[in-house]
């Protein structure tokens, strides 16, 4: 069975120093303001440092029966994809390259493609192999490389990551012992994070490849079936997902240096880190004491979590929930999704914006501190 890399040698892989970060303080107090996208909305999922984000719309709406992949230009909604039935954008780099999945029908067997718009022209990625029957583009660095993950037969119960340089598909390796992989994030080294999969004994685990060699990362809990997903990595290498901390909670994690850290929750037994910029200031939700997942805010790599439902102005916190962050830039604006006070069942997708832009690089401290 393959062993998570020793500190040293992960060091080595990672080829980065723990980056230098600003002593950050969140108050209590209005750091964000928050827009809400146009849309009949279904979710956010990235921006870039332009910031430009990226996700699904107009669900229901012609012509996207099932939502189609939408990039949010400061006010201005742009659908793409319209002629598929449905689409979906995941990430976005600084070149406004979009890349994400769509489909053209819906049944029991319906494949997922992987998609890259350039200009918000489609392009779909070429599969692997005859084998793969669905393709998925997770993640687009500033070189345009592209990662993601091709399934195997109809329930796609088995899958690779992949990575696209061009048009050029590759399936990155396997450790011994395990049967799939999947791939979420890459950064502009070509650095990939992601995680791989399992057998009767074993949970998912998270991984970096470096090229297409992978390396398992540290665990939180010290069995081997414990479990750990890596879903996003900055600059410096540091990377972030989820890990188990028992059989019933999953903490949002940190990886840098080879040691795994713990970054702990709002009171409840799950939390997730979905995304960091290149700060190392990480983002993503957690749930609160009374079990309702709120969207979360690290300030380096461990520090504890804030609410960002906190941390918006007063207006903002009487109309949303922000239920998570999905994705912030290096200028601290942050992407995320949540529902309307008094209206679960209305979703919304927001962007926050800080009050002082000074405090991204300053630290995002009370001024009343």
């Amino acid at each position: 069975m393959a062993r998570a890399i020793s500190g040293a040698r992960l060091s080595r892989l990672l080829a980065v120093a723990t980056p230098l970060l600003p002593a950050v303080c969140l108050a209590q107090s209005p750091v964000f303001t928050v827009q809400s996208l146009g849309g009949e909305t279904l979710s956010v999922n990235g921006l870039n440092d332009v910031g430009d984000s990226v996700g699904t719309a107009n669900e229901g709406i012609f012509p996207c029966p099932a939502g189609c992949a939408t990039v949010w230009t400061g006010k201005v909604l742009e659908t793409i994809y319209p002629e598929a039935f449905g689409s979906v954008g995941y990430s976005i780099n600084n070149a406004s390259q979009v890349v994400g999945y769509a489909f053209t029908s819906v049944s029991v067997t319906y494949p997922l493609e992987a998609v890259i718009w350039n200009d918000s022209k489609p392009s779909v990625l070429p599969s692997p192999g005859r084998q793969y029957t669905s393709t998925i583009a997770a993640s687009i660095n500033a070189a345009g490389q592209v990662v993601g993950t091709a399934d195997v037969g109809d329930t796609g119960s088995s899958s690779a990551a992949v990575v696209w340089n061009g048009s050029t598909p590759t399936v990155l390796e396997l450790l011994p012992g395990y049967t799939s992989s999947s791939a979420s994030g890459i950064n502009d080294s070509g650095l990939i994070v992601g995680y791989m999969c399992c057998n009767d004994d074993m949970e998912p685990k998270a991984v970096v490849w470096h090229g297409s060699i992978p390396a398992l990362l540290p665990t939180l809990a010290p069995s081997q079936a414990a479990g750990s997903k890596a879903v996003a990595v900055n600059n410096s290498g540091v990377v972030v997902g989820q890990a188990n901390t028992t059989v019933q909670a999953t903490h949002a994690v940190a990886w840098s240096q080879g040691m795994v850290t713990d970054l702990g929750t709002l009171g409840g037994s799950h939390s997730f880190a979905k995304a960091l910029n290149n700060r190392g200031i990480i983002v993503g939700y957690s749930d609160t004491e009374s079990g309702q997942p709120h969207a979360a805010i690290w300030a380096r790599v461990g520090a504890p979590p804030q609410d960002l439902n906190t941390l918006v102005t007063p207006n903002a916190s009487e109309r949303f929930v922000l239920t998570e962050a999905t994705g912030i830039n290096d200028s601290c604006t942050i992407v995320g999704n949540g529902v309307v006070r008094g209206n679960t069942n209305e979703l919304v997708a927001v962007v926050l914006r800080l009050t002082d832009a000074s405090l991204c690089v300053n630290g995002l401290e009370s001024k009343s501190q």
